[in-house]
């Protein structure tokens, strides 16, 4: 008797983790999906993330992101979107620019954060609250104008107040000047996570070698493409189709292969199905089993 007391006990406690489990991951999973600024339109997104530039002859390929010569050429040309807002890929940004350092001038103080490059149509795909300046603008973009936007906690750190659109900081030893201040960003808005955001023409590691047909077609970069409605996805990958041949006709020493383009849900659920997604189904799975079994033993069982 008191033994299946202690497998009932061991059973709804059991139970109550799952039960528990399962509403953190519903909650989750409705912060992930759900339109929350900034990101105030992902169920009308449509990514285009994945590019591979295979040399001729099978002499090999380089997969990455998109190269900025490509998104010039054929992602600001799309149609389809009402906005294409490209930033870089925070998948691959650490492995190819390294640790980012920011810095007050004066200051001994060189807080290592999370950088991300973009244009200025990012700014009107996704809402910020500024609580001070404003955003780069195109003209800034278009020439590399080494300008950053600092969220309110980094501002804090580095100057000691929210108030310092027009001073500078050094990013890894490169004077920019202060363009806004923004309310801090909740990680779990991975499309414009980041603590500085900067014009990723200012940027040398995507610049330098932007003209190259390799570096230049394959390469850091993300399109964020804002549809017109959720149902142009179709038409998007279509037209994304059309400009890779076209882009691909002016190439002399290789091809560029690119993945169709894909939702906000799709992109989701292929980052939601990694490691801990399975570590916490198998220990759903191992409380159910066990405690269960224990449970329906018979008594007077021999084994």
């Amino acid at each position: 008797m008191g033994q299946n007391r202690f497998f009932t006990a061991v059973y709804i406690i059991g139970t109550g983790l799952a039960i528990s489990m399962v509403m953190a991951i519903a909650v989750v999973y409705h912060i992930r999906t759900a339109n929350i600024a900034p990101e105030v339109s992902r169920d009308r997104m449509g990514y285009v993330s994945n590019v591979s530039y295979e040399f001729n002859g099978g002499k090999g390929s380089l997969n990455s992101g998109c190269g900025p010569r490509f998104v010039k050429e054929v992602l600001y040309g799309l149609e389809t979107p009402e906005k294409v807002a490209v930033t870089t890929n925070a998948a691959i940004m650490p492995y190819e620019v390294g640790d980012i350092f920011i810095q007050a001038p004066g200051s001994d103080e060189s807080p290592k954060v999370q950088l991300m490059g973009c244009d200025d149509a990012f700014w009107q795909v996704y809402r910020f609250s500024f609580l001070d300046g404003k955003p780069f603008a195109s003209a800034e973009f278009l020439s590399g104008m080494p300008c950053v936007v600092l969220d309110r906690s980094l501002a804090r750190r580095l100057l000691g107040r929210t108030e310092v659109a027009g001073q500078t900081v050094l990013i890894n030893d490169i004077e920019y000047t202060i363009s806004g201040v923004v309310e801090d960003i909740s990680a779990v808005a991975s499309d414009v996570y980041a603590e500085a955001w900067v014009p990723y023409t200012s940027m040398a590691s995507i610049m330098d070698t932007a003209l190259e047909e390799r570096e230049g077609s394959a390469g850091l970069l993300l399109a964020n493409c804002l549809l017109r409605d959720a149902s142009d996805l179709p038409a998007l990958s279509a037209e994304l189709e059309k400009g890779v041949r076209r882009y691909n006709s002016g190439l002399r020493e290789g091809q560029v292969r690119v993945e169709p383009p894909r939702s906000f849900g799709d992109r989701l659920l292929s980052q939601l199905f990694g490691p801990e997604t399975y570590i916490v189904l198998g220990v759903a799975l191992f409380l159910f089993p066990v405690s269960y079994t224990h449970l329906t033993l018979p008594t007077n069982s021999l084994v």
